[in-house]
């Protein structure tokens, strides 16, 4: 029975979820180890770095990356996007959250660089042969979906819920 149990131990393997800009409300998912990254030191962070530059992680590390509403502040997601490459493991699932550049939210912070289209990472699923020679990370676009929020007006003012 000991003997079972080890082989059965050691099939099982730890599977790490990278929650890149966690704040304080690292992603949390069954079966999954979570590192949360973010560069704020006040919040429930692992680890703090700045994503602008290397991530402070080994190669082939993460078997998902999550980056929620976060690229929009990155000055240089060519090279974010070449790090997430770099961690996440052979078929990696990378999730990504961003406003859409035609939403309200795409403007309304200050802190924010850009808005994404639908179309925004086409250089890096092949799809934009004129594009294509971002060679060291090309993704397979599993899933894309926008959702565009309910606009409510009231009076001469229009508030997106």
């Amino acid at each position: 029975m000991i003997i079972a149990e080890n082989k059965l131990r050691q099939k099982m393997k730890n599977k790490y979820l990278l929650d890149v800009g966690c704040g304080n409300k690292p992603t949390t998912k069954d079966g999954f180890i979570t590192i949360g990254l973010d560069f704020k030191t006040m919040t429930k962070a692992a680890v703090v770095g700045n994503i602008e530059h290397q991530l402070p992680f080994a190669s082939n590390v993460f078997d998902e990356i999550y980056c929620y509403n976060i690229l929009e502040h990155v000055h240089n997601i060519i090279q974010l996007l070449e790090e997430l490459y770099r961690v996440g493991k052979p078929g990696a699932i990378i999730k990504i959250l961003s406003p859409h550049f035609g939403g309200m939210d795409a403007h309304q912070d200050i802190t924010h660089v850009r808005g994404f289209g639908s179309r925004a990472f086409y250089p890096f699923i092949g799809k934009n042969p004129e594009l294509s020679h971002y060679e060291k990370c090309q993704f397979k676009q599993l899933k894309r979906k926008i959702i565009f929020w309910q606009i409510t007006e009231l009076g001469n003012v229009r508030i997106q819920e």
